[in-house]
């Protein structure tokens, strides 16, 4: 009888250590799912970010280029810095809300590359109106992107 105790309190304990562990890394899984369907689109026109914040709610917000003001990205730490992610913030003009996308990928030249697209299509706005566009401004090749966290 007490060896059956023993076998049932052993299994009973393994049982419960393969619940926790199966739960844990379901947890974990979710999470970084959550960040991997983060993602921006960029037209000619906008910049649509695509959220998931849960596992089944998702939000999507959007701009247009001509309202972006400033693309600033930030690595803080030493592994955001080896690994190369940061956090990467679009800010907007008005009452719209400002874009966040954590954990991404290369935050220094994705900034980088943003503010050129947003120059261009701003440049291309200027000349289909007919102001001048000063020579002293640096002028991008027009690239059109999707970045995925």
């Amino acid at each position: 009888m007490t060896l059956f105790i023993i076998l049932w309190t052993s299994f009973l304990s393994l049982m419960l250590n393969i619940m926790f562990w199966l739960w844990f890394l379901l947890f974990l899984y979710i999470k970084w799912l959550n960040h991997e369907l983060d993602f921006y689109i960029i037209t000619n026109n906008r910049i649509i970010w695509v959220e998931q914040k849960t596992f089944l709610d998702r939000n999507v917000s959007e701009t247009n280029l001509w309202q972006v003001q400033e693309v600033n990205s930030n690595t803080k730490g030493l592994f955001a810095n080896l690994l190369n992610y940061g956090t990467l913030f679009i800010q907007t003009a008005g009452s719209k809300q400002n874009l966040k996308m954590d954990f991404a990928p290369d935050p220094i030249n994705q900034a980088r590359k943003i503010l050129n697209i947003v120059d261009d299509y701003r440049d291309n706005q200027n000349a289909m109106m007919g102001k001048p566009i000063d020579p002293n401004e640096d002028i991008h090749n027009k690239t059109i992107k999707t970045w995925k966290n």
